[in-house]
C-alpha cells in the first residue's frame, strides 16, 4: 500500500511539473500567467483521466472498482434498514426452499458412495427383473445364493465381486433386546469396496466360509458410538445377536453407512454365520429363494457393456447349474430365458429414487416458481428506489460515468442481497430439509440420509443467487439509465407515478399473478387428488380391522410349538365376546391401501417368516397391559428371514408362500408409513373392540392364559 501511495504521490507531482513547464512556456510567448494556466490546462486535459489511465497500467483497477462498489452498496443498504430486511428475508425463504429441495435430490441421486472408485462400481441383475419367479425378499432385481456362487466362481470382468443383503436381527437379551438394522454380507464385500475399519478388522473371505459358525461382528460406527459410547476397547467383545454371542471384530467408518440409501446398517455378519444363528437356515441352499445383491468393480479397460455381454454369455451354464425343483415346466422355462447384466451402482442401491424422484424434481420446479415471484417483488420494490434515484444517476452521468459503470453498481448492491439471502437460506435449507425427513420418517422406517453439505449443494445455492441478483438487479438498472440526463435533471420530467416509467413494473405484476393463480390451482388439484385417494374403496372392509405381529421367542415358545401356540391364541381371541372373528395369514392384504391411514399392529415370532403369527381380528382399539406388540400404520408386507422358506418347516403358512409365489418387499423399499399415534392420549385404556361392535357395557379383560405382550400403540 506505500509503494502504490508513493507512485500515486509521483504521478501528481509529475503531472504538476508537467502543467508548471507548459504555464512557463505560455507565458515566454507573451501571456499572463492566469491565461498561461488554463491554456495549459487546457492543453492537458482531463487530470483525473489522466491518473486513472495511469492507475489502470499499474493496478488491476476492476478490483478497486469493485472494492468501491461495495462499500457503496452497503452504505446504500444500510441507509434502507427496511428495504434491505424484507429483500433479504424474502430471498432467504426462496433460495432456502430451492436449496432444501436440491439437498435431498443430491442425497438420493446426485451423490456417490464413500468407496473406493464408485464410478466403476455395478450391481448384477436378471435382465428385465424375474417377473415374480419364486419367493422374492425385495424388488426384483435379487438374485439367489447359488446364482451368486455361480457368478463368484465363473465372471472375469469384474474385481472383487461381493454380495450382501439387508436384513432385521435382534441383539440384547431380555429387556434390553432390540432390533436393528445388519447386512448379510460376503467375505469380498469390504475389501472391494476399499474402505478402512475405524477399529479393528473387517470380514474377510477367510471368515465367510461353509460351517464357519460365527466368525465375528462388524458394527458401524453410529451403533458403535450410540450403543457402546465409543468405547476403545470394543474389539474383543461379545455381542449377543439373534441370541447367539457373537464376537465384535472391527468398526466401520464414519462416512460409511451403507450401500442402500436412505437406509443406514448396524451390524454386519457374513451370510455363512445363517445357519449358525437358526439350524433350520436353508437359504444358502435354496434355489427359488431371490434375497441376495451382487455388485463389484469393474477391472481396469473393462466397460459396462463389455461385462453385460460376458455375463449374458455365462447366464446360460449359471441358470442351467441352479435350476429350482418342485416347478412347472412353464414356470422352469421362464427361469432359463434368465439373463444377466451389469447396471451402474456408484449411486448405491435405494428405492427412494424410484419413489420420491419425480416428486422431488416436481417440488423443485414448484419451489422454483416461488423464487421467481419473490425475485418478481423485489424487482418492484428496486424500481421505486431507482426512481428515486434518477437524479443521482443523471449528475453521475453529466460528471462523466459510463453507463456500464453506472449498471454494474447497481447490480453489485443486488448481489449484496443475493449473497446474504442465500447465506440465511443455508441455514433455513438445513432445517426445511431435515423437516422433509422427519415428515416421512417413521418409528418403523428410520430413513436416514447423508445430508451434509457438498459442493453441488454450495454450487447450486451460488448459481441460484447470481441468477436472482441478474433477475432482479438488471430491470431497475436498465430502467433508471434508459431515461436522458437531462430529462431527468428537469423538474418538468417524468414523474414518478407516471404511466411510461411504470410500465415494466405493471409487466411485473401481472407475472407475479399468472404464476400465483398457477400455483394456487396446482395446491388445489394436489389437495383434490389426496382427498380422492382416502375415499378409495379397497375392497374389503377397512373398519374394526388389526393385525398383529408377535415375537414368540420373547414369550418362551421354541420353533417347533409355533404352530400349536398359533391355534391357541387364535382361539383364545375368538373366545373374547367382543370379538367378531379372527383368522391367520401368512400375507397381509394389498399395500394399495396403505395411504387409507388404517391400524396395523403386527404379531412378531422373532426372524422366522414361516412361524410367525399373523392375527387378523375384528379389532378397532387393542390394549391389554403389558402387551408385547408394536404397531405400524400402513400395512405393509413383511420381510423374509434367513429362516423365512425352510421347506422343512412344519408350519402350516408355508404352502401359501411357495404355492402363491407372492414377494415381500424389505421395509426399506416401500412407501414409508404415516406416523402413529401414542396410546398415552388415551384419555382412559382402550378394550378390545369388533369388526362389528356388539354393544357391551363393561370392558373386558384379557384371556387368564393369554401370552405376555408387549405394548401396542393404536393408530
Amino acid at each position: 500500500m506505500k509503494r502504490r501511495e508513493r507512485m500515486l504521490r509521483g504521478l501528481d507531482q509529475e503531472i504538476r511539473d508537467h502543467i508548471e513547464m507548459a504555464t512557463q512556456d505560455n507565458i515566454d510567448r507573451g501571456m499572463s500567467p492566469e491565461e498561461a494556466h488554463y491554456a495549459a490546462v487546457r492543453k492537458f486535459g482531463n487530470v483525473t483521466r489522466v491518473q486513472e489511465d495511469a492507475r489502470a497500467v499499474w493496478s488491476f483497477t476492476w478490483f478497486e472498482n469493485a472494492l468501491q462498489d461495495v462499500r457503496f452498496g452497503l452504505r446504500k443498504l444500510r441507509k434502507s434498514p427496511g428495504f434491505t430486511i424484507v429483500a433479504v428475508l424474502t430471498l432467504a425463504l426462496g433460495i432456502g426452499a430451492n436449496t432444501a429441495i436440491f439437498h435431498l435430490i443430491d442425497a438420493v441421486r446426485l451423490r456417490s458412495l464413500p468407496v473406493r472408485d464408485p464410478q466403476s462400481l455395478v450391481s448384477l441383475q436378471i435382465k428385465g427383473g424375474n417377473h415374480g419367479f419364486g419367493i422374492n425378499a425385495g424388488d426384483e432385481s435379487l438374485l439367489t445364493y447359488p446364482l451368486w456362487e455361480q457368478i463368484r466362481d465363473h465372471q472375469t470382468s469384474l474385481s472383487g465381486a461381493f454380495a450382501w443383503e439387508s436384513w432385521d436381527f435382534n441383539v440384547g437379551l431380555g429387556a434390553q433386546k432390540k432390533s436393528v438394522i445388519g447386512l448379510w454380507v460376503s467375505g469380498e464385500m469390504f475389501r472391494s469396496l476399499g474402505i478402512l475399519p475405524e477399529k479393528g478388522r473387517f470380514l474377510t473371505t477367510e471368515d465367510d466360509r461353509a460351517g464357519c459358525g460365527t466368525p465375528g461382528v462388524v458394527l458401524s460406527y453410529a451403533f458403535w458410538r450410540t450403543q457402546f459410547g465409543s468405547d476403545e476397547s470394543i474389539v474383543g467383545q461379545k455381542l449377543i445377536v439373534d441370541s447367539h454371542p457373537i464376537e465384535i471384530i472391527g468398526v466401520a467408518p464414519a462416512k460409511f453407512t451403507g450401500l442402500e440409501i436412505g437406509k443406514a446398517f448396524d451390524i454386519a455378519v457374513p451370510f455363512c454365520s445363517g445357519p449358525a444363528l437358526n439350524s433350520k437356515d436353508t437359504n444358502l441352499s435354496r434355489r427359488e429363494f431371490f434375497w441376495v445383491l451382487v455388485m463389484g468393480h469393474l477391472k481396469s479397460g473393462v466397460t459396462l457393456a463389455h461385462a453385460s455381454a460376458e455375463l449374458e454369455t455365462l447366464s446360460r451354464g449359471m441358470i442351467e447349474a441352479t435350476v429350482p425343483s418342485g416347478y412347472s415346466e412353464d414356470a422352469l422355462k421362464t427361469y432359463h430365458d434368465f439373463r444377466l447384466t451389469t447396471l451402474p451402482a456408484g449411486g448405491g442401491i435405494s428405492n427412494l429414487r424410484q419413489s420420491y424422484s419425480a416428486s422431488l424434481w416436481l417440488l423443485l420446479g414448484i419451489t422454483g416458481l416461488v423464487l421467481l415471484i419473490a425475485c418478481a417483488n423485489i424487482a418492484n420494490l428496486m424500481l421505486v428506489r431507482s426512481s428515486v434515484r434518477g437524479r443521482e444517476m443523471a449528475v453521475r452521468l453529466a460528471l462523466g460515468a459510463s453507463y456500464w459503470r453506472l449498471a454494474t453498481q447497481m447490480i453489485t448492491e443486488s448481489l449484496l442481497l443475493a449473497g446474504t439471502g442465500a447465506a440465511l437460506g443455508l441455514v433455513l435449507a438445513k432445517v426445511f430439509s431435515h423437516t422433509l425427513i422427519s415428515l416421512i420418517r417413521t418409528e418403523g422406517d428410520r430413513l436416514q440420509l447423508d445430508l451434509s453439505l457438498d459442493w453441488r449443494v454450495l454450487l447450486f445455492v451460488s448459481a441460484v443467487a447470481i441468477t436472482t441478483s441478474v433477475v432482479f438487479g438488471l430491470a431497475p438498472a436498465f430502467e433508471s439509465l434508459r431515461k436522458e440526463p437531462v430529462d431527468a435533471l428537469k423538474s418538468g420530467g417524468p414523474k414518478t407515478g407516471s404511466r411510461q416509467s411504470h410500465a415494466f413494473q405493471r409487466v411485473l405484476v401481472v407475472s407475479q399473478i399468472a404464476i400465483s393463480l398457477v400455483l394456487l390451482v396446482g395446491a388445489f388439484l394436489f389437495v383434490l387428488s389426496f382427498w380422492n385417494l382416502t375415499k378409495v374403496d379397497p375392497g374389503f372392509r377397512q373398519d374394526g380391522v388389526l393385525i398383529a405381529y408377535m415375537g414368540f421367542d420373547k414369550m418362551g415358545v421354541t420353533p417347533e410349538h409355533y404352530d400349536d401356540t398359533a391355534r391357541q391364541l387364535l382361539a383364545q381371541i375368538r373366545s373374547i365376546p367382543l370379538v367378531e372373528s379372527a383368522a391367520t395369514s401368512t400375507h397381509l392384504p394389498s399395500t394399495a391401501v396403505g395411504l387409507l391411514a388404517l391400524t396395523w399392529v403386527v404379531f412378531k415370532a422373532s426372524q422366522n417368516f414361516l412361524g410367525s403369527v399373523r392375527v387378523i381380528c375384528g379389532l378397532c382399539k387393542f390394549r391389554w397391559p403389558q402387551a408385547a406388540i408394536s404397531t405400524i400404520a400402513i400395512p405393509r408386507p413383511l420381510r423374509v428371514s434367513p429362516s423365512s422358506a425352510n421347506p422343512s418347516s412344519t408350519n402350516s403358512s408355508a404352502p401359501m408362500i411357495q404355492s402363491a409365489k407372492l414377494s415381500a418387499p424389505r421395509p426399506s423399499r416401500t412407501i414409508p408409513p404415516l406416523s402413529t399415534k401414542s396410546s398415552a392420549s388415551q384419555k382412559t385404556p382402550s378394550t378390545p373392540a369388533c369388526v362389528k361392535k356388539r354393544r357391551q357395557p363393561k370392558p373386558m379383560r384379557p384371556p387368564r392364559n393369554f401370552p405376555p405382550l408387549v405394548r401396542t400403540q393404536p393408530f
